[in-house]
């Protein structure tokens, strides 16, 4: 069997090994080809034409507001997920209503309340 390396990082190198790694910008080219060497079977998946640096370091560039769902909305969709693709039994909901309104005892867990 092969022996594993043990690698020693110390402080000294730290800066280094972040920026090798891709946690800090690459700033030579040792740093920058073992970035690439360790992420060389990464495929991007944006279209690079469409990023514009200049626009983002100068501030121009507006990010895109997401909608979020409506909280009053059925979500169906998310409440089967939580039950593999089952109905939330009523007596479950009844539990979660009352303990997001506020109306559920203090002093007893949620799972422990009755009915």
């Amino acid at each position: 069997m092969g022996q594993s390396k043990k690698i020693v990082i110390s402080e000294d190198d730290l800066r280094e090994w972040l920026a090798s790694t891709g946690s800090l910008f690459p700033e030579n080219k040792l740093e920058l080809a073992r970035f690439e060497k360790l992420y060389a079977d990464f495929h991007y998946t944006i279209d690079e034409s469409c990023v514009d640096p200049f626009k983002i370091i100068s501030g121009e560039y507006k990010p895109q507001n997401f909608t979020r769902l409506n909280e009053d909305s059925d979500n169906t969709e998310l409440k089967m997920a939580a039950r593999n693709l089952g109905e939330i039994p009523e007596h479950i909901m009844k539990k979660i209503r009352k303990n997001q309104n506020g109306s559920g005892s203090k002093e007893k867990g949620i799972s422990e309340q009755e009915d």
